[in-house]
């Protein structure tokens, strides 16, 4: 009974982060759809300011501890040691808002500083001031809810995202069209406030201070490693937008931001295919190596051809889906280039996120550190040197190789664990369908540029060379599983003769 109940509040709980999930970033997308209408790409920038100053103020003051508390407090609480665990809920919530607090009063002040470094000018310092302000609490609001994730309520979680977020939207919507950009910077200040509001209320019993149960020491030497995997997962996924805020110009990073919010979709899509393939490594370790082989192998081939078809969809509708979002400001070719880049990076992360979740599972703790810490540095060096050359298709390119980079250390660590090449004859029909993509595309930017081709030309054509090669790559064995695949859903759905 009881193992039944927490499969049911483990499947609520996913329910209801999926829920909050969708509703936030539909939320987001209409204001950005909204706000794009209305701000030019430099104004653009200003919004991606608070994604920024976000991300590194929750990344910096959160020190590990929340991470540390999601897989401690759980373990205290099993076994009845319920003061304890209310000690590591209220330790980590005071030192990170301690961290939050003075992050933040850093920037308040040198708000000028940072609108002159990423915007080159300084007459938003008063707009960054407000900017500031909502990223203290939003940033300690992120860490309120991984400390309600260590508590599992799953409920609270989803009602501070949905209640943050779309308050946040609601506002700056109905002030935008009167007050501008100060309108979307109180908008998100007010959203910050509130949802911080709700969490506080849902973690108001586990508040009590309790500094004389665990040092402030004790818990940071504990926490330090997932505090640099926090720092490099960081450098990994979202460094990109400060970096173009910083090397390029306040209308590059505008773009840059429209680009990202799409690109976003498909590595969280990458994301949420990888996760449950870890139970079932898992459950195939203790076989022979063979049969892990098989499964990566497999795997592999299988996430090729299906991130491959999304990705080859998205890049010829790349104007459509940015219009979409941005509107036609954003769908020349100067936007068009980078976000075919950003898309076709897609693969290699792919490839790098199958083979970092087989060593998650295979290798200690350390070995996910080392290789997270190594490409999250290439993540910064790479974009930048690439980005000072060659602009936003630069740190595009930069990107790419980065996630290619991760593929091959990844690779190289897996070999201690399977004995995996790459068999390059194998794959020479998968080769040959991005080259045929390639070319498709390159042709579709040729004939935009020159105006010799519509939209609806240009997707019949770079389909029909990307469908004759998936014909070139796809095997028998292939055709036969997906006749399989399609006779149960036929069964399934009522289709079945019999």
């Amino acid at each position: 009974m009881t193992a039944t109940r927490n499969l049911e509040q483990v499947a609520l709980g996913g329910i209801q982060l999926t829920t909050a999930r969708i509703v936030v970033a539909v939320s987001i997308f209409i204001f950005i759809a909204f706000a794009a209408r209305f701000f030019s790409s430099g104004e653009m920038a200003v919004v991606a300011v608070f994604a920024i100053l976000s991300g590194v103020v929750s990344t910096l003051c959160g020190m590990g501890l929340p991470t540390s508390a999601i897989k401690i407090v759980p373990e205290l609480t099993a076994t009845s040691q319920h003061e304890e665990a209310s000690g590591w809920i209220a330790n980590s919530f005071y030192y990170t808002l301690l961290a939050a607090l003075i992050i933040s009063v850093v920037l308040f002040v040198g708000a000028d500083r940072v609108s002159l470094y990423i915007l080159k000018t300084d007459e938003y310092t008063a707009i960054i001031r407000i900017i500031v302000l909502a990223t203290f609490f939003y940033a300690h609001n992120d860490i309120a809810m991984l400390l309600l994730q260590a508590l599992q309520d799953f409920a609270g979680i989803g009602l501070v995202t949905v209640i943050t977020n779309v308050t946040q939207v609601l506002v700056a919507v109905v002030l935008l069209p009167f007050y501008h950009l100060e309108g979307y910077a109180v908008g998100f200040l007010a959203g910050a406030v509130i949802g911080y509001g709700v969490a506080l209320f849902r973690l108001r019993q586990f508040l009590k201070p309790a500094f004389g149960k665990q040092s402030f020491r004790r818990m940071f030497e504990y926490s330090f490693p997932y505090y640099l995997a926090v720092i490099a997962r960081y450098c990994i996924v979202r460094s990109d937008q400060m970096l173009v805020g910083l090397v390029l110009s306040p209308a590059a990073l505008g773009t840059y931001f429209i680009l990202k919010k799409i690109i976003s979709i498909f590595i969280l899509l990458i994301d949420s295919l990888m996760q449950p393939l870890i139970p079932k490594i898992s459950e195939i370790k203790s076989l022979a190596a063979e049969k892990l082989t098989t499964s990566i192998e497999a795997s592999l081939r299988y996430v090729a051809l299906i991130i491959s078809t999304v990705v080859l969809i998205a890049t010829v509708s790349g104007r459509i889906i940015i219009w979409g979002l941005g509107g036609r400001e954003y769908t020349t070719l100067e936007s068009l280039i980078p976000y075919t880049i950003l898309m076709i990076s897609i693969i290699p992360y792919s490839v790098y996120s199958l083979f970092a979740v087989h060593i998650y599972v295979l290798d200690r703790p350390v070995a996910r550190l080392r290789y997270e810490i190594i490409v999250g540095l290439s993540s910064i060096i790479m974009p930048v040197c690439l980005g000072l050359v060659m602009n936003l298709s630069g740190i595009a390119i930069g990107r790419m190789l980065t996630f290619v980079f991760g593929a091959m250390v990844t690779w190289r660590m897996l070999q201690r664990h399977i004995r995996f090449q790459f068999a390059f004859r194998r794959y020479a029909g998968f080769y040959f369908v991005w080259l045929l993509l390639l070319t498709g595309v390159i042709l579709y930017y040729v004939f935009l540029q020159f105006q010799l081709i519509t939209d609806t030309s240009a997707f019949i054509i770079v389909t029909v060379l990307a469908l004759a090669g998936l014909k070139l790559y796809i095997k028998p064995e292939d055709i036969d599983r997906f006749q399989r695949v399609s006779m149960v859903l036929r069964h399934v759905f009522g289709f079945s003769r019999s």
